[in-house]
């Protein structure tokens, strides 16, 4: 692993280790909130006026941030967000032929960005924020198995985080 990838493995398992959750409310509201900008005030009120905020947007951008980016990568039109930012060789798009690697900013068909952890044979790992909600009454942040192998159909791209940091001009 590049010493990139291996940088984002240090700042997503000191910061989420397997098995923990991160909800909006309760013991862990003040770090969902420092990883994502979002008080679980202000999901609620979201939801009350009829929204579908979550924290998937807030948790990408945290992560970019701790991994040093000058530019928010927090947003669903992650190749226009790297284009400006002067970086679009960093955009990859999903193919038959690629997979995302650790550390890569996921942004999926849905309106979801999340991070790329690992395979289990086919079955991706990520790390994600926005996996609660209004239903569930909080938002959450955790590590995510995939209910099904990889399909990268269902997934627009990502950001390669070794060609995205890998001149090291803090994007």
């Amino acid at each position: 692993m590049s010493d990139i990838r291996d940088k984002a493995r240090k700042i997503l398992d000191l910061a989420l280790p397997t098995g923990k959750v991160i909800t909006s409310d309760g013991a862990t509201a003040g770090q969902y909130a420092r990883m994502t900008g979002l008080t679980h005030k202000m999901l609620t009120d979201n939801w009350a006026k009829g929204g579908m905020m979550t924290g998937c947007n807030g948790f990408t951008g945290w992560y970019g941030s701790q991994m040093g980016s000058k530019t928010y990568l927090g947003g669903f039109d992650l190749k226009g967000i790297v284009t400006k930012a002067g970086k679009p060789d960093a955009w990859i798009d999903s193919t038959e032929d690629n997979w995302p690697q650790y550390g890569d900013i996921l942004r999926h068909t849905a309106f979801h960005v999340d991070v790329a952890l690992d395979f289990d044979d086919e079955i991706l790992l990520r790390a994600a924020g926005g996996q609660g909600g209004k239903s569930a009454g909080h938002d959450i942040i955790k590590r995510i198995r995939g209910t099904s192998n990889y399909d990268p159909k269902r997934i627009m791209g990502w950001i390669d985080i070794d060609l995205y940091f890998g001149d090291d001009d803090g994007c």
